[in-house]
């Protein structure tokens, strides 16, 4: 159905046109006042995109309309700044024309959302698992987790292997020798990758209690780009001697059963969000089905959503940012249906993390003869702050911190607002 059809019939539901009008420009005007391209944008949005991604809902139950809602709202709020309030007003407006049950007022919407999130209990602490890292974390090669007041991290600085730390900084405690990647940390387990040289017999998947006890190989893969989520484990296979796994989207159980492919793709960067797997494909420069794809987390359903190739790339709230390899590395951002590819910013980058409505990003590429430091931008690309003057790599986002490796192999800390620069 058209997005005009579905905004007849909740106008219809609520009468006069005028009256949709004013409600809406009542809720937004107040928060858009000098940039009139971003209100248009905005009731662009309000009046096609988020009717018409409601109207889609009609067969879900509420609790599924609820995790979608809460998404589009933090959309709103991230991409266009308006208020968390004020973006549930929103939905809430259309939602009830369509006889939905309304967010709560009191409830923000979510930041990020996963497939099959629930409540488990860790030492006496009650922890919201929703997915054991980052989309931006993952990307960035995963060194850094977070979860119920932790920091979970590979050690480079010292007697190298996996550690934890309160998010404080106290109670630095070493759980186990191994040097992890992709780390995820789930209900009260670590996972991670392990990857020896010259892929000796210990390479593979890991998981470990939090404590350190239990430590348990789950397959000898030698695997990158993995991600928890519920009982489900994601991952890319890093075998470049067997073409039949390396860069190709597995999963398997979190207790290691059932590992299964799901494409035969040479796949760079996967993120996995909700039940979508989003990813790079890419063969060499000739090929035309080089692009960004997305599958369904079973591997069916295989969509190409552009011909861009993203390097680093994060979905969030709808959005898929990437850095533009062939746009002289400048940042873009495309919507997860494909149907939309902004521009965000002409910075040339070399890596980034999105979280909470910013980008953090390493200016510049190697080679070229800008600076390398940290840099943050809104995810509308204005605001571009300077974080700091190390070389900036490998950046992680988790409790209110940046961490980035430097290139002297020092693993720094720098609060989200660019103080207190610590060593980890």
């Amino acid at each position: 159905m058209e997005s005009k059809n579905v905004l007849k019939i909740i106008v219809e539901q609520y009468g006069e046109k005028k009256l949709l009008d004013d409600k809406l420009a009542g809720l937004v005007s107040d928060f858009i006042k000098k940039d009139d391209q971003l209100k248009k944008r905005l009731r662009l949005a309000i009046n096609e995109r988020v009717p018409q991604k409601l109207y889609e809902l009609k067969s879900k139950d509420d609790e599924a309309r609820e995790r979608v809602m809460q998404n589009i709202a933090s959309g709103l709020s991230n991409e266009y700044g308006i208020s968390d309030t004020v973006a549930c007003e929103i939905v809430n407006y259309f939602a009830e024309a369509l006889g939905y049950q309304s967010l709560g007022a009191a409830g923000k919407p979510a930041p990020r959302q996963e497939i099959h999130p629930k409540t488990v209990q860790v030492r006496n602490e009650t922890v919201e698992n929703t997915g054991g890292n980052s989309t931006g974390n993952i990307s960035n090669g995963g060194y850094i987790a977070s979860q119920g007041g932790w920091i979970y991290y590979q050690d480079w600085n010292g007697d190298k292997g996996l550690y934890k730390i309160r998010m404080d900084g106290g109670g630095k405690t070493k759980i186990c020798a191994d040097e992890p990647s992709s780390i995820n940390v789930a209900g009260d387990f670590v996972y991670y990758c392990k990857k020896e040289f010259m892929y000796k017999s210990d390479t593979g998947i890991y998981k470990i209690r939090t404590d350190g006890r239990e430590g348990t190989k789950l397959c000898a893969v030698r695997a990158t780009g993995m991600t928890v989520i519920g009982e489900w484990i994601f991952f890319v296979g890093d075998h470049w001697k067997d073409h039949t796994v390396h860069n190709k989207i597995f999963r398997m159980r979190t207790d290691g059963s059932g590992i299964t492919k799901l494409n035969d793709d040479i796949v760079i960067t996967p993120n996995v969000e909700y039940d979508w797997i989003y990813y790079n494909h890419y063969t060499d420069a000739a090929n035309s089905d080089n692009g960004i794809y997305k599958i369904r987390t079973d591997g069916s359903g295989r969509v190409k959503l552009s011909n861009d190739l993203g390097s680093y790339m994060n979905v969030c709230d709808n959005w898929i940012y990437y850095v533009n390899v062939a746009d002289d590395h400048t940042i873009y951002k495309l919507h997860t249906d494909g149907k939309e590819r902004v521009k965000v910013s002409d910075v040339k980058a070399a890596t980034l993390n999105v979280a909470d409505g910013w980008i953090y990003y390493r200016r510049g590429q190697y080679n070229d003869s800008l600076d390398y430091n940290l840099f943050k931008m809104r995810i509308n690309g204005s605001e571009n702050i300077k974080m700091s003057d190390d070389a900036a790599n490998y950046i992680h986002v988790a409790g209110g911190w940046v961490f980035y490796l430097t290139d002297k192999s020092k693993y720094c800390k720098v609060r989200t607002d660019g103080t207190d620069r610590q060593l980890l």
